[in-house]
């Protein structure tokens, strides 16, 4: 499992340091990742979170990994 986010856009992701917790339930394996990031300018962003994982649960295997996007509209006053 991987996990990195892009706080200002552009083409750079950077990595998360630390995974709050990994779980699992009746649904499959679950994680949570927490952050706090602090914008210096007023203005509307997009922050991104780019995840990926290995879809048999094997971190050794490249192949078969599975990505997804998830992003948000924040405005700074």
């Amino acid at each position: 499992m991987s996990a990195e986010w892009n706080f200002k856009g552009g083409k750079e992701f950077t990595a998360v340091e630390n995974i709050v917790s990994h779980y699992t339930n009746s649904s499959g394996n679950k994680v949570k990742i927490k952050t706090t990031y602090n914008y210096e300018s007023p203005g509307t962003y997009f922050p991104t979170l780019r995840v990926a994982s290995q879809r048999e649960g094997d971190l050794e295997k490249p192949f078969a990994r599975i990505q997804n996007l998830g992003s948000a509209r924040v405005v700074v006053k």
